[in-house]
This record gives C-alpha cells, sequence and structure tokens, in this order.
C-alpha cells in the first residue's frame, strides 16, 4: 500500500495524504494507492472554462470562455460609455 513518498514506511501505515484521499473520494484513493493508476490532469483550468453558468446580468448559461468574451465586449461598452456599470459573474 505504500508509494514513491511513503515507500520507505511499512505496508500497514498510512501517511495524511492517504487518510485526505480517502475522506476526500475513496475512488481516487483507490485509483492512487491500490492500482497505481492515477494520472494528474494537465490543464485543469481547461476543464474549468468548459463549465456552464449563468451570466449576472444577461441570465443565460454559457461556458467561462464565452462568459469572458462577452465581458470583454462589456469592457469596450463600459469604455466607450455606452453603458454605466460593468456586470462581473461571481466566482465560486
Amino acid at each position: 500500500m505504500g508509494n514513491a513518498v511513503s515507500s520507505n514506511l511499512p505496508d500497514d501505515w498510512a501517511t495524511v495524504d492517504m487518510v485526505a484521499q480517502h475522506a476526500y473520494c475513496p475512488r481516487r484513493f483507490h485509483l492512487i494507492y491500490v492500482e497505481g493508476r492515477w494520472e494528474e490532469n494537465p490543464f485543469p483550468w481547461e476543464q474549468r472554462l468548459d463549465q456552464l453558468h449563468t451570466h449576472p446580468e444577461f441570465g443565460y448559461r454559457c461556458s467561462w470562455r464565452t462568459i469572458l468574451r462577452i465581458q470583454a465586449r462589456l469592457l469596450v461598452r463600459l469604455l466607450r460609455g455606452d453603458i454605466p456599470h460593468l456586470p462581473w459573474p461571481v466566482v465560486r
């Protein structure tokens, strides 16, 4: 049950990371420490940009990519004086 970090520990010991991983997601723990086939996603921000959110001004759901494009256009309109304020989506 060891990994590269805890390889000098006996097999029946658990590291703090192991306990935290199991508390977070037992399936993830199993993939990392039992099967040894977990790979980190090198582009988690790509997945975040593709998640759908509701735009605060217009009320329709779209991806963060689209929201950023909309915000860029709204910023231009604000700088030209076409709109009085710039609404910004709330990130959780």
